[in-house]
């Protein structure tokens, strides 16, 4: 009865990455005493431990003086970040190798509490029958979708889910955002879990956070009295919102979110992985390499590698710097900051305080009076410079992680989940969007190759680039890329869909790095639909991704693949016309159309678009090669009109006189 519901977790996983690891062993962690130096001579215990105390703060203070300093794999095990600059006075926590993901500290996790694991097998054996029952009296008494028991049936489910603990909630978090696996009842019920989730013990929690931060007492360090519930319970801790005094005297105490993990939660989550672990390699790595064209195991490695780093606070405070720095200059983008990062530990963050409407209430947001519609041309454009400039990006953007700031900004909560995106896959990416807008759909599969989706086979590659028209044509209600016509119901979910179904019929996978960007997209749509139905993700979408190739010098070389015909492209329906342009040509409708896409991202103003239209023009007269082709393209262009302009002449002629022709002949008898 344990393997259904283990093949469910494991279709689930599918989709959550995370890089390789290295071979450090799941070794016992050493709890370090906070570093914090706060000069308060009322504070004894800081009194007793001041030199040691002193020393490690000015060992810190001499690591980051004078300039900022680079991070070297900021958020390692998380998103594997190299060389991301900090400001120099961010002071960031190690990385702890306890969270490491390996077989043999599974296996020794799981060779130490054997009854631990047998009584766990247990529990879930029983979850799985009980919920394969429910569901098999349900379609015998014909009442599968009889509204009363439906709603009672996910409560129940949610319960279930919430009483297995951290991996079964996540895997709740991730199915209520899949309407296409998931009915709207059981999704409506499991979107709970997005912050609902029952806290555990406030005793329990207070002794955590004052064995992490090695004080006897609460109000040595935060202003009394400390509040007795959460502000917010998920799957991995608890959050309070307090009052922390400040390093000096003189300064106003500061108001903080302190994240505090559940008791015991490593030990829960290592029994939970080798259990999925042994289920896969005994039951299902043959179905699913048959099916899925890898073994289950592997993804439960991947699934491993991703929860055990995101209980490691340490690494999230990491995360959490390396955000703040990209996004330090954007008044619109929301991060929190550290204002103690000596206090963290790889149990307890201490982060500033974000007021904002949290997007799981769509009312409240309305209510106060935010501007939708700028609102989601915010957060899609902060979700494309994350992919297509930073590279790093947040990737579990539920609602209830991301909040409306009043001033219409956007604010991003839980750097947990944070992965990287090379500089070649992002190339690679645009790539792909330059094959839909040309409508060269050799150019998008080879795109498609160079990220891993698809072998390098000519004959493979001539059918699949034949079969994506087909979906666009299908999914956009057009051949042609034209973001302001598309289909009323085009949606990135349909796109996926239709990818979905052509993974049957072609050797397509999806690789590992790419299904978390996939889901993130897909969240950050269904979130924009909830505040806007009408919201089309292409339409906000592409004017930050015009603004992009305008103006940084990574992609401004794209330009004159965007602007010039490439011999590649699909034919137009319309070929045949003399109006029709020939391969090689520049296409002075796209470039109109990406200089108005181009000011809607500014704003809509032509003086805020001027910043913009410089820099494009400066990268174009600045690189001799784009210059040379543009020009080439600009004086094919004028030729071939000047020809189209006697093709036309000499056709409007020959018209009329089979016009005056058909007029003089006698009607026959």
């Amino acid at each position: 009865p344990l393997s259904p519901a283990l093949s469910l977790l494991i279709m689930a996983m599918a989709v959550v990455h995370a890089p390789p690891s290295s071979s450090s062993s799941l070794s016992s962690y050493p709890r370090q005493p906070c570093v914090c130096v706060f000069n308060r001579r009322r504070c004894a215990t800081l009194r007793r431990r001041r030199r040691d105390l002193s020393a490690s703060s000015s060992s810190l203070a001499s690591s980051s003086s004078s300039s900022p300093r680079e991070v070297g794999n900021v958020g390692e095990g998380v998103g594997n970040v190299n060389s991301v600059v900090v400001p120099a006075n961010v002071l960031v926590p190690s990385v702890s190798s306890q969270y490491t993901y390996t077989l043999n500290g599974l296996n020794s996790a799981a060779n130490s509490d054997v009854v631990g694991v047998a009584v766990r097998a247990v529990q879930l054996a029983w979850a799985a029958a009980c919920t394969l029952s429910n569901k098999t009296l349900d379609e015998w008494q014909g009442m599968q979708d009889d509204p009363a028991r439906v709603q009672v049936r996910a409560t129940q489910l949610r319960e279930v889910a919430t009483s297995l603990g951290p991996a079964f909630i996540k895997l709740a978090q991730f199915l209520a955002n899949r309407p296409d696996v998931v009915r709207a009842d059981y999704m409506d019920e499991l979107m709970k879990l997005q912050d609902d989730v029952p806290p555990f013990s406030h005793d329990v929690a207070m002794q955590i956070l004052k064995e992490d931060l090695n004080i006897k007492s609460l109000d040595e360090i935060f202003v009394p009295p400390f509040p007795t519930k959460p502000i917010a319970a998920a799957s991995i801790g608890v959050v309070y919102k307090a009052m922390m005094h400040a390093p000096n005297d003189d300064s106003e105490p500061v108001e903080v979110a302190v994240k505090i993990q559940r008791p015991n939660l490593r030990s829960t989550i290592l029994r939970d992985l080798w259990l999925f672990r042994y289920a896969a390699v005994r039951w299902l790595d043959g179905a699913s390499r048959a099916r899925l064209g890898c073994e289950a195991s592997v993804v439960v490695d991947e699934f491993g590698r991703s929860l055990l780093r995101e209980l490691d606070f340490n690494a999230e405070a990491r995360s959490l710097a390396a955000f703040q720095a990209n996004f330090e200059h954007d008044g619109e983008v929301v991060i929190p900051s550290l204002p103690f990062p000596q206090c963290n530990s790889p149990r307890v963050l201490i982060m500033s305080w974000v007021d904002g409407v949290r997007l799981t209430d769509i009312a409240a947001v309305r209510d106060a009076a935010i501007d939708v519609d700028r609102f989601i041309s915010t957060g899609v454009r902060a979700g494309m410079t994350q992919l297509l400039e930073y590279g790093l990006f947040h990737g579990d953007p539920h609602p209830g992680n991301v909040f409306a700031m009043r001033d219409n900004g956007i604010a991003y909560i839980d750097f947990g989940n944070v992965s990287e995106l090379s500089k070649e896959d992002q190339s690679a990416l645009l790539d792909a969007l330059i094959g839909c807008m040309n409508e060269d759909y050799i150019r998008l599969t080879k795109a498609l190759q160079e990220l891993g989706f698809l072998s390098d086979d000519e004959e493979v590659r001539q059918r699949v680039s034949d079969a994506l028209r087909r979906v666009w044509i299908e999914v956009a209600g057009q051949g042609r890329f034209d973001a302001g016509a598309l289909a009323e119901d085009f949606s990135f979910r349909k796109i996926t869909d239709q990818f979905s179904k052509l993974m049957y019929d072609y050797p397509l996978r999806v690789p590992e790095r790419f299904a978390i960007i996939i889901r993130t997209l897909l969240t950050q749509e269904g979130i924009c639909m909830q505040l806007d139905p009408k919201f089309r993700f292409l339409n906000v979408a592409y004017p930050h991704v015009a603004r992009m190739i305008l103006t940084d010098k990574l992609y401004t070389r794209r330009l004159a693949d965007v602007l010039v015909k490439s011999p590649n492209a699909a034919a137009d329906d319309d070929d045949d016309d003399v109006n029709a342009i020939a391969p090689g040509e520049l296409d002075w409708a796209r470039l109109w159309q990406l200089i108005g896409f181009a000011r809607s991202g500014a704003g809509g103003g032509i003086f805020s678009l001027l910043p913009t239209m410089l820099k494009g023009a400066w990268a174009v007269f600045s690189d001799a090669w784009l210059l040379g082709r543009l020009v080439k393209a600009a004086a094919l262009s004028a030729v071939n009109s000047v020809a189209r302009g006697l093709r036309r002449i000499l056709h409007g002629r020959g018209r009329r006189r089979g016009q005056q022709h058909d007029a003089l002949t006698p009607a026959p008898a």
